[in-house]
């Protein structure tokens, strides 16, 4: 089970990488891809162990693999060290998909995003509610080659356990009591040459579990009261803010279902980690609303309101800044919304500055600069005590991310050569990052 497995993995790798070569490097020749397939294997074989020996090879014959390395090892490309011209796409096509900010952390999200829609390979979402997971996923749709077919959604934490397999797969016509008399057509034939979205998939019913793997294994669906299955050709894009790694370990979610759902992730950070995008999806949220109640103020926060902003937590994310900026909107007509019209931000806030702040957030953001650093940092950062969490869940807790989140940082660390796996570490991560041997 391992070994095919990690064979998958580098396949779907692979694929992804020669991908980058003709994005980034044309190639003349049929024997030249050749030849560059056969680098990149060497060069997936030489990354589990020591990144840094291909990193900092300059002969000729591995400039080609140093400029698809961002792709084989996600998370080490840096979104402000692109040429202008790229970054200025970036921009754009966040813009065009609705998605507010620039900071670097959510431009690294829309960079990888933009990346994995020219490929074919499935995509999981993960990051916390509220952080904007089906504006990424309709992105990586628009930008894909199936962008004029249908992006069907599918709230899998809504679907009634008995009712799931007719709403994924659909039904014949009287097929159970209740049933419609028309019949159903069902969501994932409803994205038939499109995206099909499974927004909260950690909740999806057990009993469409094993459809859903039919559906990403062969290809097809069978409807209730159908003999025969019909082939149908869908890309699955899912997201979840819970983890997913933990409810496996649980017994919650299917082991082989995670795997194949599990191709390739694209993480948003939470808003308490986007710096100046609050500010700047505060006035992005005034702007809108002013148009859908026809009024001309409030048109902005006052100095006491954008500091309470910058500083306050948002454990609801985008909702929560939606929420409150709308409840203020709707209760005030002055000019500016001071921080007193956000009684509960600041009741918040007041307990947070009691408390003191938590060593968890002071220890995310000494990780995320690590990994925004020289490598020598993230190396100091690992020695003066990043070693001493043997499990994903423990150095989660301690460092405030999410599970999935922590797992992808060790995941990149891992893949640099930075981090050991090996003794404890290697059985405790085994189970949530198979592709190391």
């Amino acid at each position: 089970m391992q070994t095919d497995l990690l064979k998958e993995i580098e396949r779907r790798t692979v694929d992804l990488a020669k991908f980058m070569v003709k994005s980034v490097e044309p190639l003349s020749t049929e024997s030249d891809m050749e030849e560059v397939e056969i680098d990149i294997r060497e060069l997936l074989h030489q990354t589990r162990h020591n990144a840094n020996v291909v990193l900092n090879d300059s002969s000729g014959e591995k400039q080609v693999l140093r400029k698809i390395l961002p792709a084989v090892l996600p998370g080490l490309s840096d979104y402000k060290d692109l040429p202008e011209s790229p970054r200025i796409l970036i921009d754009d096509a966040a813009k065009q998909a609705g998605i507010v900010g620039q900071s670097r952390l959510l431009m690294l999200s829309v960079q990888r995003a933009l990346l994995l829609a020219e490929t074919r390979a499935r995509v999981l979402i993960s990051g916390e509610t509220g952080t904007g997971k089906e504006l990424i996923a309709k992105l990586i749709h628009e930008h894909s080659d199936r962008r004029d077919k249908p992006f069907v959604v599918v709230n899998c934490g809504a679907l009634v356990p008995n009712l799931a397999i007719s709403e994924l797969f659909g039904h014949e016509a009287y097929s159970f009591t209740g049933a419609d008399p028309r019949g159903r057509a069902g969501k994932v034939v409803a994205a038939d040459g499109g995206t099909l979205f499974l927004d909260e998939v950690a909740d999806l019913p057990d009993v469409a579990q094993a459809a859903l793997l039919r559906l990403l294994d062969q290809g097809e669906v069978q409807s209730v009261g159908k003999a025969k299955p019909r082939h149908v050709d869908v890309r699955v894009i899912s997201a979840t803010h819970k983890d997913l790694c933990a409810k496996v370990a649980a017994g919650e979610f299917r082991e082989d279902l995670y795997y194949r759902l599990f191709v390739a992730e694209v993480h948003l950070p939470p808003l308490r980690e986007r710096g100046k995008d609050v500010l700047q999806l505060a006035s992005h949220i005034l702007n809108v609303l002013r148009i859908e109640y026809g009024r001309a103020a409030p048109r902005g926060l006052a100095e006491d309101a954008k500091k309470l902003f910058a500083s306050h937590a948002w454990p609801g994310n985008i909702r929560q800044l939606s929420q409150a900026l709308e409840h203020a909107f709707i209760e005030n007509s002055s000019e500016l919304l001071t921080a007193s019209m956000f009684p509960m931000l600041l009741a918040s806030s007041r307990k947070d500055t009691v408390d003191g702040p938590k060593a968890p957030e002071r220890l995310e953001r000494g990780i995320l600069e690590a990994l925004g650093g020289p490598q020598p940092l993230i190396l100091e950062f690992l020695c003066n005590g990043g070693r001493e969490w043997f499990s994903t869940t423990a150095l989660a807790e301690k460092s405030g991310m999410s599970a999935s989140h922590t797992r992808t940082k060790l995941r990149d660390l891992t893949s640099a050569g930075i981090l050991e796996s090996s003794g404890q570490q290697l059985s405790t991560l085994s189970a949530c990052l198979p592709i190391f041997p």
